[in-house]
């Protein structure tokens, strides 16, 4: 890894290269695809390539044409990304738009989504602070809905954790296609199908399709069309 620095005060660009860091403070440009160490924005941050990171954390628009691979992606504020986005932790406050697909171990969001075509994470936590629409989750644990709270350790992640955020109405829901996990909870919703072991059904859902291999508990005041446990045969 390079170990230049890029730093933008203003209007400015960063052309394509291998840099140590990377900061824009104002408005600026990247010109085509960076790998560097960090990846650091405040204002405005566009770009028509990709980057590859250790760290990226960005503060208030951040759109990109390319995908984002790395270990560390933190967006606050709205954040428009072009291209499959690959990395071990993503925190997002506020908006996202997502045209490819997310590949994380952990996905936690305070916010909501225009559109995402899939989100394919071990850990998915998302308060649901606006509207959320995606046409395919798969994960290991998943938590998604308006009665979700975010509550992290460390000094930054509590107060980011705290934050008012309001992207949406009181109207604002969860809407899918297919919801597949190991344990689910999922509230204020509009979904096709729900498949996992462990499910729970929060309120304000309305689901085509339940099928359960262990475990489902649903409100009261959710309607489902229909529930099916799938058994699996031992072989004596």
């Amino acid at each position: 890894m390079a170990s230049g620095n890029v730093v933008i005060m203003g209007d400015g660009k960063c052309i394509e290269g291998t840099y140590n860091k990377v900061r824009i403070m104002g408005n600026g440009e990247v010109d085509g695809s960076i790998k560097c160490n960090k990846f650091s924005s405040a204002g405005s941050a566009e770009g028509n390539g990709s980057i590859q990171f250790c760290k990226c954390k960005t503060a208030g628009y951040f759109g990109f044409k390319g995908y984002l691979e790395g270990n560390e992606l933190q967006i606050m504020g709205y954040g428009q990304v072009d291209g499959h986005i690959k990395v071990d932790t993503f925190r997002a406050y506020g908006m996202l738009n997502l045209t490819d697909t997310l590949q994380a171990e952990t996905f936690i969001l305070r916010g909501g989504i225009e559109q995402a075509q899939a989100i394919h994470c071990e850990q998915i936590f998302i308060e649901l602070l606006g509207g959320c629409n995606v046409k395919e989750i798969g994960g290991g644990e998943i938590r998604i809905g308006k009665t979700v709270k975010i509550v992290e350790s460390g000094l930054k992640n509590k107060f980011l954790s705290s934050v008012k955020i309001k992207v949406g109405d009181e109207n604002s829901r969860l809407e899918a296609e297919v919801i597949e996990g190991d344990t689910i909870y999922v509230d204020t919703a509009k979904i096709g199908v729900v498949r996992g072991k462990h499910i729970e059904i929060g309120p304000k859902c309305e689901i085509d399709k339940i099928e359960y291999s262990e475990s489902l508990k649903i409100h009261e005041s959710a309607k489902i069309g229909q529930q099916i446990q799938i058994t699996t045969r031992r072989d004596r």
